[in-house]
Order: structure tokens, then C-alpha cells, then sequence
């Protein structure tokens, strides 16, 4: 039986197993779309957002893992990302552009050499840096 080919992502361990977790497609997106705009204003600086608006992350990363996981459990994310790696997960779901992904894959492959994609843009993902969260 062969192994199914999966959508290129990013590796993310959760629970001492490590997933290949794709960006999140455009269904994904659309119904995340308001969430997702509130924490992009944030992080350019516009306002701050609480921790309950980051909850969404748990069905928006739980999504992004099913492409490549059809029967992935959502409480798998609830239980293993956490405030210290929330940004970091919802920001590997938006490399539209694969330039994280790439990154890392030209670490792994060349960790002395840095590397600078020339392809893509920031299409939906994240800039600036995030804001204090607040309660």
C-alpha cells in the first residue's frame, strides 16, 4: 500500500507526532475571514486583540491539517499549541506564498546558508509583530 502524497507544508509536532501542515485553502479562509482580519489589524498595529480571539485558531489550524489528514481531531490542537506558539502556528497556516515553508526547507538542507525566496508575496499573511495580548 502506498503512503498518500501529501500537501507540502511545514512540519508541526503535536503531541510528539510531527504533521506536515499545508496552508489553509481558500473554504478555510472565507469562514475564518473575520477572525483573521481583527488579528492582521493587530498585528499592523491598529488595535490589540484578547486571548479569547485567538481561539479560532483551533478550528482554523485544525482545518489547514485535515487537507492532508481527512480524520484529524481538532482537540489534538487544543490540547498541544498553547500561548507560546499560537502565532507561530496560525502564521504557518497563512504562508500562502511558501516562503516559510522554503525557508525551512533550505535550513534543513543548507542550516549555514541563508536563503531568500524570489518567488511569491504575503498574500493574507500576517506582517508586523504582535500586539500584548489582553484579557
Amino acid at each position: 500500500m502506498s503512503k498518500p502524497v501529501l500537501i507540502k507544508g511545514i512540519p508541526l509536532a503535536l503531541g510528539g507526532v510531527t504533521y506536515t501542515l499545508p496552508p489553509a485553502n481558500l473554504a478555510t479562509l472565507e469562514a475564518n475571514a473575520d477572525q483573521l482580519d481583527k488579528v492582521n489589524v493587530a498585528f499592523a498595529g491598529g488595535s490589540s486583540f484578547g486571548l479569547r480571539d485567538l481561539l479560532f485558531v483551533i478550528d482554523f489550524a485544525s482545518a489547514c491539517l485535515q487537507r492532508n489528514y481527512p480524520n484529524f481531531d481538532r482537540s489534538v490542537v487544543a490540547e498541544h499549541v498553547g500561548l507560546d506558539n499560537v502565532i507561530d502556528v496560525l502564521q504557518m497556516c497563512l504562508d500562502t506564498s511558501g516562503l516559510l515553508r522554503k525557508k525551512l526547507e533550505a535550513e534543513t538542507l543548507e542550516p549555514t546558508t541563508s536563503s531568500t525566496a524570489t518567488e511569491g508575496g504575503t498574500l493574507g499573511e500576517l506582517t508586523g509583530t504582535a500586539s500584548s495580548l489582553t484579557s
